[in-house]
């Protein structure tokens, strides 16, 4: 068995998973090779008992699957696997203040707590490791911005 700790969000796409085609719809804008890349909901760990059963599979690695609450497959269903579960990443508190008020923004704005993630690279390239790596890799799957080191970078349309 392989396992893969990713740390929370370090190097993510993020979006909201409201609608229930997000996930295909992501990975395919993306240019991955295949429908679907691996997603995962990113939540506060307070919220998990809201979202997910058994907080005993609460995991901040992303090691672990559990069931989604029926609220969760209603109002995340983009991070719902099809058997209804979901490889969870918890946000534990003080872990990352970054992630915890972007959280907090989006569930304050929104009235949902959870966000689905997935890694940052086009296909066939590994995760992208630098800001010139971000930059290149955000410009070839047509990202309108990025978010690094506290600030946010518009990217300009390259001329065709």
């Amino acid at each position: 068995m392989f396992y893969f700790a990713a740390r929370l969000c370090s190097t993510e796409f993020l979006q909201e998973a409201r609608q229930a085609d997000h996930a295909a719809a992501f990975s395919r804008s993306r240019k991955l090779a295949r429908a679907i890349s691996s997603v995962a909901p990113v939540l506060l760990e307070e919220n998990y008992r809201r979202y997910f059963e058994d907080s005993r599979r609460a995991d901040a690695f992303m090691l672990k699957t559990a069931m989604v609450t029926d609220e969760c497959q209603s109002l995340a269903p983009a991070i719902v696997h099809v058997d209804g579960s979901a490889r969870v990443q918890v946000n534990q508190a003080g872990t990352d203040p970054f992630m915890t008020r972007l959280l907090q923004a989006f569930e304050s704005h929104t009235g949902l707590g959870v966000l689905l993630n997935t890694s940052f690279n086009r296909r066939g390239e590994p995760m992208v490791e630098s800001p010139a790596d971000a930059i290149d890799s955000a410009r070839g799957l047509g990202v309108d911005g990025l978010y690094m080191d506290g600030h946010y970078y518009r990217l300009a349309e390259r001329p065709n």
